[in-house]
């Protein structure tokens, strides 16, 4: 009779191999969730960072090239060869409309922003070409001044343009 019995583990043999496994897939769990989590934190901080330099570019780009650089209330308007570049400067986020075709949102709070205009005074109180803005994403804090150098020309052709207007 002892010749007929099989192999096999027994009850208590299996129960410990099941606990086991489910204590080293737990511990797996964990570390992947882990590992996840800080990816996800990166990810984020890296979005935040390459939100803030895409707008630092975008600005001073739109600085050189602007013709005229008006600021309204929270409206910034930029004039260029191509059109109209507003920036609206909301308190939670800053929306970039490019000639009313495309338009962007940059997650910032816009804590102050502060326009004017050095050298003489034109008849348009909004024409600025110094723009300081203060900028809060997350806990993180971004300072950032443009300055725009018109030449005679273009300081004529918006005096000029104002006339006509009036």
């Amino acid at each position: 009779m002892n010749k007929d019995k099989l192999k096999a583990f027994t009850l208590i043999e299996i129960t410990i191999a099941m606990l086991i496994a489910a204590v080293v897939i737990g511990l797996c769990y964990y570390t992947f969730q882990l590992f996840m989590n800080l990816s996800h934190e990166q990810q984020q901080k890296k979005n935040e960072q390459f939100q803030a330099e895409l707008l630092q570019h975008l600005l001073a780009r739109d600085f050189d090239h602007a013709r005229a650089i008006y600021l309204e209330e929270g409206l910034l308007t930029i004039q260029d060869s191509s059109g109209e570049i507003k920036y609206t400067l909301s308190s939670n986020y800053i929306l970039r409309n490019q000639y009313d075709l495309r338009t962007d949102t940059f997650q910032m709070k816009v804590l102050e922003h502060k326009g004017e205009f050095e050298g003489p005074k034109l008849p348009d109180q909004n024409l600025i070409n110094r723009l300081s803005l203060q900028l809060q994403q997350e806990k993180r804090i971004w300072n950032q001044s443009l300055f725009k150098n018109y030449t005679a020309q273009q300081l004529l052709r918006i005096e000029d343009l104002q006339y006509s207007f009036n």
